[in-house]
């Protein structure tokens, strides 16, 4: 006697479409992992990067401090306007450079055998 085969589900039958969310969401884990690293790499990158622009904007300030010690020395003209602070007058604070500021203090020599000015100078990345 032949068996008839009887339509039965078949176990398998629904299994394509649990593979294709799983590979889906696994998918998307890993590219939401990698926007991540990206992300924090991107940001640990660009510290360094306003650190030398704030050397650059400070070093320009002391440009600035040179071209003005140049002037007023000539002139003998004390800075004594500016406020002091720790002995040092800020002839510039905030002062617009590039991409940021600076700051730029002198310490004035007027009156003394050697006739020095120092300078200290802050870059401030915007």
């Amino acid at each position: 006697m032949k068996t008839v085969p009887t339509e039965r589900s078949k176990p398998t039958a629904g299994m394509g479409i649990i593979v294709i969310l799983a590979v889906i969401v696994v998918v998307g884990l890993l590219a939401g992992a990698l926007v991540t690293i990206v992300s924090t790499h991107q940001t640990a990158l660009s510290v360094p990067d306003q650190s030398v622009k704030a050397f650059y904007l400070a070093e320009g300030g002391l440009e600035v401090g040179k071209k003005y010690v140049s002037v007023m020395w000539d002139a003998k003209t004390d800075p004594s306007w500016a406020g002091s602070t720790d002995g040092y007058y800020f002839l510039y604070m905030g002062e617009p450079l590039g991409e940021g500021t600076f700051d730029l203090g002198v310490h004035w020599g007027i009156g003394t055998e050697e006739g020095f000015a120092s300078f200290v100078s802050y870059g401030h990345v915007d």
